[in-house]
Order: structure tokens, then sequence, then C-alpha cells
């Protein structure tokens, strides 16, 4: 049975935002269920990659789209691509209080489709569109989706050649070829501009990267040199295991099952392996680093 073609139209997709959570929830839910092409020219190219392990997108719109359904995912629309786009049925959504976004908008509505049929995601946003713009809607509140993961992983490092992202994306390569679902959260510098791969999320850097290791299954360091990984000894120091390559510092400190575990350089890796360290990740880590600081003031005195 053939699916229905369904074109979501967005007219800017912020880094962050209650829209984006929406249709980025959307596209899980139902990727399986329609054939949905996703159309923005103005999103980041993280964001397109992470919308197209669901669907296809475009960012650049050169000739018509046929489509059953097309969703107008906001009340700003992309007029020059909107008439591109040969739809059966449209909707338009609703995500706003417009009685209370006339403080901070001078937006005026301007129906494109008298056939046009409008989603509210509360009915605040639906008495809103009414009072304003007298057009009814159905209220459809919007999607929470749980994603679970077997494995929550995060790093903190520059993409640079020597810290290994090449070891990192045939890491990714293991898990999806033993049916591991993981997410892998990167923040840092990324001065070759390499794009997200599999299930690897990049972010800006951040200070005081401490705080959110608790949030993470295993603090990841994949270098292949280093002479003293702050990351990994931090993450110790707040309870959180590491899965660190060789490198001399952690083959000196890491205690196989008790602190993390070894990755090899090779990366060859059983499903045995992989399982161990999806169902026995290591507790109760404790880190304390003592005589340093004696250290230094004995050379300073």
């Amino acid at each position: 049975m053939n699916k229905k073609k369904m074109v979501l139209l967005q007219h800017y997709y912020n880094d962050i935002g209650g829209v984006e959570t929406f249709l980025l929830n959307f596209v899980r839910q139902f990727h399986n269920d329609y054939d949905i092409t996703f159309v923005c020219r103005d999103i980041s190219l993280e964001n397109a990659y992470m919308l197209s392990e669901y669907v296809d997108v475009i960012i650049e719109l050169t000739s018509p789209l046929d489509c059953d359904i097309c969703i107008l995912t906001s009340v700003l629309v992309d007029k020059e691509y909107y008439y591109q786009i040969n739809y059966k049925k449209v909707y338009r959504m609703i995500h706003s209080d417009w009685t209370a976004m006339k403080q901070f908008w001078s937006w005026t509505f301007e129906e494109l489709d008298p056939k046009t049929e409008y989603i509210a995601v509360s009915d605040i946003a639906r008495e809103s569109f009414i009072r304003e713009y007298n057009r009814d809607s159905v209220v459809i509140p919007n999607l929470i989706y749980n994603q679970e993961y077997d494995l929550k992983l995060c790093s903190f490092t520059r993409l640079t050649e020597e810290k290994g992202y090449d070891l990192m994306c045939k890491f990714c390569d293991l898990l999806d070829k033993y049916g591991i679902k993981y997410i892998w959260d990167v923040f840092g510098t990324n001065p070759n501009n390499v794009i997200p791969y599999g299930n690897i999320r990049l972010h800006s850097p951040i200070a005081d990267c401490q705080r959110l290791m608790k949030a993470y299954d295993y603090v990841c360091q994949f270098s292949k040199t280093e002479s003293f990984c702050y990351t990994m000894y931090e993450a110790w120091t707040n309870g959180v295991p590491t899965l660190v390559t060789p490198f001399p510092n952690a083959v000196k400190d890491v205690k196989e099952g008790k602190n993390g575990y070894l990755i090899p350089f090779d990366m060859k890796l059983t499903k045995k392996d992989i399982d161990k360290i999806i169902n026995k990740v290591p507790k109760n880590v404790e880190y304390k680093q003592e005589g340093v600081v004696e250290l230094w003031k004995e050379l300073l005195k």
C-alpha cells in the first residue's frame, strides 16, 4: 500500500524552540506512516541532518512538489515555496496566543487558500485565532515524544585530528551494527566543519562542562594522544564512568568495569564487548586527586 505524500513547509527553523521540538517529534512519530518531505530554506545543517534521519529534507526548492497533504507548520509562510507545492489538502498550524502576540509582533493574517483547515496546539491558541482573525481550528496538543536510548554519551573536545573524530564515527558504526539506540552529544570547537555522523549531535563548547556530565551514561574521549586527559578525571570526580582510547594515562588509571572501559584504537569490539558497556555501566565511580596542591605549595614557597 502506497503511503500518502506529505509536505511540511516551515518558514524558518530556529536552533531551539517549541515549534522546532514539535517538528522533530512529528517526523519521529509519523515517518513510517507517511512519505514526508520537510521543506525549509532557512535551517542549520545540523538541524537539517537531524531531521533527515527520518524524512527527506529540501533546503532549496527548485521545481514544483506534488503531495497529498501539505502542512504549513506556522502562521508565517514562505510564500515563494508555498506556491511551488501542489497539494490535495492543506492545513495551517496555530502555535501562539495571537491576542498576546500582538503586543510583540505586527504580523497581519493572510489567508492563502480558502480551503485551508487550521490546527491549533491548545484551546488558548484556538480561542485567540477566532478572536483575532475569525478562523476556527481543530485542537491537537503538541506531540510529546519520549525518545529512549540504550546509551547516552557525551564528549567535551575539539574536533581536530588528534582528538579522534574518525574513531568516534567508527564507534557509531559499531553501535548501529549491533542495533543500539544511542545519542552522543559533543560539545566543542569544530575547526574542520565536520558534519555530524550517526547519532552524534554537535554543540558549541561550554564552560564548566562538569555540570552536564551526570546526565549521561559515559563521558567519552577517543583521542589518539593525550598527556593528561582532564575530561576523564573530571568525569570520575563527578561519579561518571568513561569510555576512552588507550592513551598512556588512560591505560594507567582506567580500571575496566570499575570506572569505565578502554576502547581499542582499531575499534575491534565484539557484540559481547558492546553489551558489557551497555549492561554493566560502572556504578559508584570515585576519584580524588591527592598531593597536587601540596606540590605547588612546595614549589612556590
